[in-house]
């Protein structure tokens, strides 16, 4: 009989899974999804009894139990792919015996239509390519501190011998190359022009220098850039001429990356030198649409940071950001995706000049960041809290659309009084309420929106603008 570290995980009795399922009962599905830190609503819920759970919080409850009672550790505890992983958490729960619900077809699907993986030939470069970017999509949901931890495990590529690993660490580095990028070619800063079926941006992986002339998988050798920009380099007139400038551009990108520490880059970028007068707290404006304050919802999307200088005036950036996108000076996917989530929209359907015009737009954390890659760190945070504040009593919103589930949500004030979950779209969202002049001010977070699918958040966001607080 196997020892309790090598029993498969679909091998795991039932009854832990169901016990997993009546703690989630018991804490309700919101609270218990916040413990494991879920809390934007998952495409493929599993069904029981008629009843929606989140595939990766039964999960890890069911594991959490069964290494109790057991006493061990299991070796393939730390799953974290998707539905789309061919061993990923949504699947082995689907292996259970439970019910997969598809959200956007509303259909049920099969973990078993999809058990193993096609065999790909070594030299099908592009079957290989596009297995290896796939689920590198895949990882690039988790905290990129956890997967740089991961790739730093393995070592040095030159001492890996086995290949499971070198693809392993091949594809975690691809994962965190597009997290960089952010859904936007590194050389020609152009958003990606589609999403792929799972809701992420696409963009391609490239090697700086190519891996048969001496070339390395790692950060500083590897770009996230579009189709088009990919062939050029290889196929195109100036192919040798645009890598050198994605040369450069990378370098400068490694250069500026630094890790969230302290006496990091990171926690050292300070609040914007000029503050706005009246001694505010605010170092950059919020954006306020001209029909936000006749309307009777209220509602203002809430950022993350600011990266860079955008403007002259920096107490303008976010304004300037508007503007920007709005005159299509500047290609950014957050604005357009925001665009069509709120709207209900296709992209071609949206019409820039009036589409932000009654909600209004603040980024959350009032410190510069020098990068895109450079995050923000929980102090950093805690000193925006007195801004957030005072942008609630100036524009006494009703409604706080925040973008950013992990991070951002986790690190924003606690809610001013005690609150349920709300039910939108047929999904569960964690809810807070913040004072405002009028009252308070509803607030629930879904995904950042440069990596968001629109219509996965279109109805429930529809929903939530029908809440009153």
């Amino acid at each position: 009989m196997p020892s309790p570290q090598d029993v498969p995980l679909e091998a795991i009795p039932h009854e832990y899974v169901l016990r997993a399922i009546e703690n989630c009962r018991t804490q309700g599905r919101a609270a218990f999804d916040a413990s494991y830190g879920k809390y934007a609503p998952t495409r493929y819920p599993m069904v029981h009894n008629g009843e929606e759970f989140t595939p990766k919080s039964i999960f890890r409850e069911t594991v959490k139990l069964y290494e109790s009672d057991h006493g061990a550790v299991l070796v393939d505890r730390h799953l974290q792919g998707g539905f789309k992983s061919h061993n990923g958490v949504t699947r082995v729960v689907g292996r259970w015996g439970f019910a997969i619900l598809d959200r956007t077809t509303g259909r049920r699907v099969n973990p078993e239509d999809f058990v193993a993986e096609e065999a790909v030939a070594d030299d099908d470069l592009d079957k290989n390519e596009a297995e290896v970017l796939q689920h590198a999509l895949d990882e690039t949901e988790r905290e990129a501190a956890e997967i740089d931890r991961e790739i730093a495990a393995f070592g040095p590529p030159e001492g890996i011998k086995s290949e499971t690993t070198r693809y392993r660490r091949n594809m975690l580095l691809r994962a965190r190359v597009l997290q960089i990028a952010n859904g936007s070619c590194e050389l020609c800063k152009e958003e990606a022009s589609f999403v792929t079926r799972s809701g992420a941006p696409y963009l391609e992986v490239h090697h700086v220098k190519a891996l048969s002339n001496w070339g390395h998988d790692e950060l500083a050798n590897m770009a996230a850039i579009c189709p088009t920009c990919h062939r050029n380099i290889h196929f195109g007139y100036d192919g040798k001429s645009l890598n050198d400038q994605l040369a450069e551009k990378v370098a400068f990108r490694l250069k500026n990356v630094a890790p969230s520490l302290p006496g990091t880059a990171a926690t050292q970028s300070g609040r914007l030198s000029n503050p706005p007068p009246n001694s505010s707290s605010i170092a950059f404006a919020p954006y306020i649409g001209p029909r936000y304050n006749n309307s009777d919802i209220r509602l203002i999307l809430i950022g993350e940071s600011h990266y860079a200088d955008p403007d002259e005036d920096p107490v303008e950036a976010t304004r300037t950001v508007v503007r920007k996108w709005r005159d299509r000076t500047w290609a950014i996917r957050f604005l357009t995706v925001a665009a069509r989530v709120l709207m209900g929209k296709k992209a071609w359907e949206i019409d820039r000049e009036t589409a932000l015009d009654d909600i209004g737009f603040y980024n959350f954390i009032q410190f510069t960041m020098p990068t895109i890659d450079v995050r923000p760190t929980s102090e950093q945070a805690r000193d925006s809290y007195e801004a957030f504040r005072e942008v609630l009593a100036e524009h006494d919103p009703t409604h706080l659309l925040v973008a950013g589930s992990g991070f951002l949500w986790w690190n924003m004030p606690k809610s001013d009084r005690d609150t349920a979950p709300l039910v939108l779209g047929g999904d569960l969202f964690e809810r807070r309420d913040y004072k405002t002049p009028s009252g308070h001010a509803c607030a629930i977070p879904i995904a950042h929106l440069s990596r968001a699918s629109a219509p996965e958040w279109q109805l429930a966001v529809a929903e939530f603008k029908t809440v009153r607080p």
